[in-house]
């Protein structure tokens, strides 16, 4: 029952929510009015304020969502450099070198009934022996369900609609790395093989945005993890049936205060009732079998434009990892009840510099009957993009893994480079 959490959190919101006053015409919808009717129709383009319109023009440039958008073919190469020092011990495979950090190859191709995806990368994590599938299935768009607004249905392995920011690979995220929290959560960004429905309403300003998805198996990405033993796996070794599947569900509403911000608000669900999850602690035994798994999440974003190009950026999300597994050494089945919170910040000073923070808690899992079980993981960036696609960024980082383990810093910078179109569905966290 829990699905229906951010579902009919997001509903009570949109009844409440009236339109504040009504806003001028827009520079995207003044270029809508000067464009021909026969292109206007190809494209549905929800509604925006002034604010986030050029916020997600000097961030995003010209990459569009996968939702509701028809594309033809393109194609999109993305090499992520990485050069970091660190005062870590025995880490010279991840620090204190030059390493190509990933490569991610993009592919979609327009049908007449939808859109064929794909996304496919190779990780330094395993000495590039490895072809990672991130994302390769159909979506199904402009489906009929009787529903208010546009309707998509994906259908394959895909980067789910978890919290605002899965669907971003490591050289797509602001900061250097991944919060901590969906690191120690789920191992990384959550790729699901299953199918889920999404929907986008136009409010009278701003959007309603919902999704719920089922899937049999789950992978988990992340290009800075090189112990494999921490990585979640969903279903191991099992077929999909009625006791083993996993669900998720999300639902998030932007709206406009006037033409200066706009604010993001939103929930998700996770549900899996029964999984394999591998826990690399350092203890000899990191392997649980899970009776039960839930994770529960809020979002909260705000964007505030000062100036042309000029913006600041808020986003903070809070999760709880609610599970029950089999204690190997007892025989019972204990809850392990987890939180964790991580917030990021980013000024965008114009079209091409910008600098940030990031900082994340969490309670390391498994670890809740130590008393030292709380994790930290902040970094702080500074970032130019050229007009010739990719970023440079100049970064610092603190890591703490709790449980009395070693922390440390590290230094470094962050090169990519985009060829194409770019995998992220950039949109995704204002809808």
């Amino acid at each position: 029952m829990f699905t229906v959490i951010p579902l009919a959190f997001s509903l009570l919101l949109a009844t409440a929510q009236e339109p504040i006053e009504e806003h001028p015409a827009t520079a995207q919808e003044q270029a809508e009015d000067m464009t021909p009717p026969q292109e206007q129709a190809e494209e549905v383009v929800l509604p925006q304020s002034s604010a986030l319109n050029e916020w997600l023009e000097s961030r995003l440039g010209d990459r569009q969502s996968n939702v509701g958008s028809k594309q033809s073919a393109k194609f999109g190469l993305q090499a992520d450099m990485f050069l970091a020092i660190t005062e870590k011990a025995d880490a010279f495979e991840q620090f204190n070198r030059l390493r190509m950090r990933s490569l991610v190859f993009n592919a979609q191709q327009d049908l007449d009934f939808g859109v064929l995806f794909g996304t496919f990368a190779i990780g330094d994590y395993d000495d590039f022996d490895e072809v990672v599938v991130a994302q390769l299935g159909i979506m199904l768009t402009d489906i009929d369900l009787g529903l208010p607004g546009t309707t998509d249905l994906q259908i394959g392995r895909y980067l789910a609609d978890v919290g605002a920011f899965n669907s971003y690979l490591p050289a797509d995220f602001a900061a250097p790395h991944l919060d901590g929290v969906r690191r120690s959560f789920f191992g990384g960004n959550l790729s699901l093989l299953g199918l889920e429905l999404q929907n986008n309403t136009s409010l009278d300003n701003g959007h309603f945005h919902v999704s719920v998805g089922v899937a049999s198996d789950r992978q988990s990405f992340d290009f800075d993890n090189f112990s494999p033993a921490s990585v979640t796996g969903s279903n191991a070794n099992q077929r999909f049936s009625a006791e083993n599947w996993l669900a998720t569900s999300r639902a998030s509403m932007q709206f406009d205060f006037n033409d200066s911000y706009s604010m993001r608000i939103g929930a998700t669900a996770i549900l899996s009732p029964a999984e394999v999850v591998f826990n690399d602690t350092g203890l000899p035994e990191f392997e649980r079998e899970e009776i039960e798994h839930n994770n529960f999440g809020g979002e909260l974003g705000f964007v505030f434009n000062t100036g042309t190009n000029r913006s600041h950026e808020f986003a903070f999300e809070v999760w709880a990892d609610d599970s029950q597994y089999l204690d190997e050494s007892s025989g019972a089945y204990p809850y392990s009840l987890s939180r964790g919170e991580w917030g990021m910040y980013q000024f965008n000073y114009d079209a091409t510099w910008s600098l940030g923070a990031l900082a994340s808690r969490y309670d390391a899992l498994g670890l809740s009957e130590f008393d030292d079980d709380a994790a930290h993981h902040h970094s702080a960036w500074l970032s130019y993009s050229p007009n010739l696609g990719g970023e440079v960024s100049l970064f610092g980082t603190h890591t703490n893994p709790g449980q009395g383990q070693e922390k440390y810093f590290t230094v470094g910078m962050a090169f990519s480079l985009d060829f194409g179109r770019s995998q992220t569905r950039g949109y995704s966290r204002w809808y």
